[in-house]
């Protein structure tokens, strides 16, 4: 994931150089090249690597935190085969005002409307517990997986992180049409 987000080649030294920059300039936090080796194994060393660098590795990546991350990665395991295609939406890049429709079992059903930088409004909310007016952090979509929405905010009150779509993970539709309904 690391070289797919750099496009750089992370098993050289160069590379490894070029990510802590990247980094540096996504994130607006810095990792040291030495500490970018150990974590990728370039560097003998038994320490565990401290949470926030794991945190700062995640939020390159477009996740919230290292344990959301994870989870993507354990969810994406399960169900992985070499001729699957994930259709994903990275929602950092998506356009203020667009709508985004969530649906997933049973019988769920959320049309999101877009605040910029992958935060969200809830425009319409059917049987889910995600309520019209909520706003909420979703850096990444992906049809089949769960979906994992962050700092899900109810008139004023953080409630914390919701997880739709469990077991049989959800699809996502972009809206052409604005209107909501």
């Amino acid at each position: 994931m690391l070289c797919d987000k750099c496009q750089s080649d992370v098993r050289t030294a160069y590379g490894v150089e070029v990510l802590a920059l990247d980094m540096e300039r996504v994130t607006g936090e810095r990792l040291g090249v030495n500490t970018l080796k150990r974590l990728l194994g370039r560097i003998a060393d038994d320490r565990s690597p401290r949470e926030t660098t794991l945190n700062i590795i995640a939020n390159y990546l477009g996740f919230p935190d290292w344990e959301v991350l994870q989870l993507f990665e354990q969810q994406r395991a399960k169900a992985s085969v070499f001729s699957t295609v994930y259709r994903e939406l990275r929602t950092t890049h998506f356009d203020e005002g667009n709508l985004l429709e969530i649906t997933y079992l049973p019988n769920r059903r959320v049309v999101l409307r877009s605040l910029g930088q992958g935060r969200f409004e809830v425009a319409v909310s059917e049987n889910s517990k995600l309520a019209s007016g909520d706003q909420l952090s979703l850096p990444i979509v992906v049809d089949g997986f769960p979906l994992i929405a962050h700092e899900v905010v109810r008139n004023g009150e953080l409630l914390g992180t919701f997880t739709a779509g469990r077991e049989q993970g959800i699809k996502f539709k972009i809206l052409t049409d604005t209107s909501v309904s």
